[in-house]
């Protein structure tokens, strides 16, 4: 945790948002219903609803892809609930929490 402390003080972050409500990945029946996964699986529907976007789909293909600054890319995505587990830490505390606000120095929100 310290080096994404770390990071986010390079990265010129100002403030840090802390949010209590997720510490368990729950079943996400839509996800699942819809197909949806991470790596993403390319469906013959999601190509045909692509092209029906061509702008869209240019601007995505055409760019860089997508990242979030802080997420532990180092870690196998071979399903979405692996993904989103391998992101969280469900022992965190109050006391972690405490800790965590301590540590940094700019504006806070819990």
């Amino acid at each position: 945790l310290r080096d994404v402390l770390s990071q986010a003080k390079e990265g010129n972050f100002q403030s840090l948002a802390l949010t209590v409500d997720f510490s368990w990945y729950g079943n996400r029946e839509r996800d699942i219903r819809n197909g949806f996964t991470i790596p993403p699986a390319y469906t013959l529907n999601q190509m045909y609803e692509a092209l029906k976007k061509p702008a869209w789909t240019w601007d995505f293909l055409s760019n860089p892809a997508y990242k979030y600054a802080l997420i532990k890319d180092d870690v196998p995505a071979d399903s979405l609930a692996a993904f989103i587990n391998s992101q969280i830490y469900p022992a965190f505390s109050w006391k972690d929490a405490e800790w965590l606000c301590s540590e940094w120095s700019g504006p806070k929100a819990i």
